[in-house]
């Protein structure tokens, strides 16, 4: 039908450590005219690091999506968010043809908005999925952002380490102040996942020092 809402907050507070992900992929259903809504706020005070670890955003042919995911940082906090879509049910055969896809993200911290960014696709989607200067035919795209320090070289290092399939495209850099983005394509969406999933592991592990492992559900 369309419509729905949904609204999440996870704040980690001074020094403390924390994970969170969904138990499952999203499935975003076709809609008879109203947008789904979700909003998604991160915030990390002072010391703190804060892990959001998506799992896939399905979506079926005709769906609405608006999606914002709002960061916020105080004095050394970092976050480590991430989110992917994939543009179909690949299992079943089933492509998106047309609907609204509209992925944005924030960051800001006390003093003002640091960094804005924005995806949208509107009307015949397939047609933007397969023009060679916008998709190029791929399946499944996917962001991670990392709030905090210069990692840029050891991100492009661990895609170098990876050994990505021709499938799967990835590239790092520097967008902003504190602001480490890694985007993905991938003609294969499981072989991004996979990708993904890797490359998280192992930069979690080199960036934080964190175990080089994701939650069990992740795996699943």
């Amino acid at each position: 039908m369309g419509g729905d809402e949904l609204d999440i907050e996870i704040t980690t507070l001074a020094g403390a450590q924390g994970l969170a992900m969904a138990q499952a992929a999203e499935k975003i259903y076709g809609s008879n005219g109203p947008d789904c809504n979700v909003t998604l706020r991160l915030n990390a005070h002072d010391g703190a690091r804060l892990e959001w670890l998506p799992q896939e955003s399905i979506l079926f042919d005709q769906a609405r999506l608006r999606r914002h995911t709002d960061l916020y940082t105080a004095g050394s906090g970092e976050i480590l968010a991430g989110e992917m879509l994939t543009f179909g049910r690949m299992a079943m055969g089933e492509r998106v043809r047309s609907g609204l896809a509209r992925d944005a993200w924030t960051l800001s911290d006390d003093a003002a908005v640091v960094w804005r960014d924005a995806l949208h696709m509107e009307g015949d989607v397939a047609e933007i999925l397969a023009d060679p200067a916008c998709f190029d035919g791929a399946q499944a795209a996917g962001s991670i952002v990392h709030v905090g320090p210069d990692y840029v070289a050891t991100a492009r290092e661990i895609l170098a380490q990876l050994k990505l399939p021709e499938e799967v495209l990835a590239a790092a850099g520097r967008v902003a102040e504190r602001v480490n983005l890694i985007r993905w394509l991938g003609r294969d969406a499981q072989q991004m996942r996979k990708a993904y999933g890797a490359f998280w592991k192992a930069y979690r592990h080199q960036v934080w020092q964190r175990p080089e492992k994701l939650p069990r559900l992740w795996e699943i």
